[in-house]
């Protein structure tokens, strides 16, 4: 029964055990690393209090009644077993969730480590075309679209040139169909 404790903390964020405490899952959220490229996963991390939570208590026995099928005078004496073992050993250890003890008065918590589900992941950043972003160009900062126009103006420089060429082409053509039809013959 002590794996429904482990069934209960992870399904409902937190599990009471009478005048033991309680443990709570607390959970920080998904964050970037932009320089290596990853994701890293949320993580959960446990947190033991002195303090019953009586909500939860009651929870965790109307939840244990369900899913073994078992009276309610069972899962309380379930309870006041893990009440007696505490108080005499000073040591409380629940499967999938940690060792709690109580050492000069103090309570120690010590969490199992193969509390982590996801693993990081990792992921190229995307840039939207019609997204406005900041953009640094050597000391300054500007913003894409500022860029977009600054670029588009260096893009449209005059081709004179070339028309010039195509001309010259033309009139090398002419000059050699000339002298071809009419000093050849």
């Amino acid at each position: 029964m002590k794996a429904l404790l482990h069934y209960f903390l992870v399904q409902n964020k937190i599990v009471s055990i009478p005048n033991v405490g309680s443990i709570s899952i607390v959970t920080k959220n998904a964050a970037d690393d932009f320089v290596a490229k990853k994701i890293a996963p949320p993580a959960y991390n446990l947190l033991f209090k002195e303090e019953n939570d009586a909500m939860a208590e009651i929870a965790f026995v109307q939840y244990a009644i369900h899913e073994l099928e078992v009276s309610e005078a069972i899962v309380k004496s379930f309870l006041r077993d893990l009440d007696d073992e505490f108080k005499t050993t000073n040591r409380l250890n629940i499967d999938g969730i940690g060792v709690i003890a109580k050492e000069n008065g103090y309570y120690n918590f010590q969490s199992h480590d193969y509390f982590q589900y996801y693993f990081p992941i990792e992921v190229d950043r995307v840039v939207h075309a019609d997204a406005v972003h900041a953009v640094r160009v050597g000391e300054e900062e500007k913003s894409s679209t500022e860029m977009r126009a600054l670029l588009s103006k260096e893009k449209s420089k005059s081709h004179w040139w070339v028309y010039v060429l195509v001309i010259l082409l033309f009139l090398a053509g002419c000059s050699y169909m000339y002298y071809y039809y009419f000093y050849q013959k």
